[in-house]
């Protein structure tokens, strides 16, 4: 039997409005397109971690002098860029991996293989959405597309955080495009780096640019907002 469930996500939320009855607890999920709550699979386990996160904001909660104060107005910006697959998307480059001893993949030329024969044009590039929030005049969110591996929010906090500049990066908005991997990730291969692009109807995994756009395209945005 299926079930709808909020996961952990939706037990901190019950969690923080239970302690603070009146208030509206939101969710925001960072770059962790390669990262898992540890253990995981299980009902109980969700709950667990619910109950685990909802504790920390309580903890926080409980340090008012810790926290700052924003002000400043609220300032946007959005935009999309384009990223692409890395290709190749030829008939010739799919039929040889019909062969190919991973079942995902063979499946996956086929499907292409079909869409040529079909006269179907083989789509290289996709509109990649990022948007920046400045919340009053010290923090600043970078909202991107699609579920982003963790080497980007590092390299984000390193390049347009710091003192008085503080950045918290999300990933997961606007569009699910698929796993958007970094440099180092695409280099290790595995189910980020690639793999689960074969069980979608995407032509290839991205090309190796996918970070230099994605960073760059964040840089703009960010640059904009923070301006006053």
């Amino acid at each position: 039997m299926l079930r709808i469930d909020p996961d952990y996500a939706g037990y901190a939320q019950d969690r923080v409005e239970a302690d603070n009855p009146g208030a509206i607890a939101l969710f925001t999920t960072g770059c962790a397109g390669d990262a898992d709550p540890h253990p995981f699979g299980t009902l109980d386990m969700a709950k667990e971690h619910g109950q685990e996160l909802g504790e920390a904001v309580k903890l926080a909660l409980a340090r008012p002098l810790q926290m700052t104060t924003l002000t400043g107005s609220l300032r946007s910006a959005f935009s999309e860029t384009t990223i692409h697959f890395g290709g190749p998307t030829d008939r010739a480059s799919y039929e040889k991996l019909l062969n190919d001893p991973n079942a995902n993949r063979k499946r996956h030329a086929q499907r292409m293989i079909d869409a040529i024969d079909a006269g179907k044009p083989i789509v290289v590039d996709y509109p990649y959405a990022v948007q920046a929030f400045a919340l009053g005049d010290q923090l600043t969110m970078a909202a991107l597309s699609g579920e982003v591996v963790v080497d980007y929010a590092i390299r984000l906090q390193r390049e347009l955080g710091g003192e008085g500049k503080t950045l918290w990066v999300a990933a997961y908005a606007n569009d699910l495009v698929g796993y958007i991997p970094s440099v180092r990730v695409l280099k290790e291969g595995g189910y980020e780096g690639g793999e689960s692009y074969y069980g979608s109807s995407y032509p290839t995994p991205l090309a190796a640019d996918i970070e230099s756009i994605v960073v760059n395209a964040t840089h703009d945005l960010v640059d904009k907002v923070r301006k006053k």
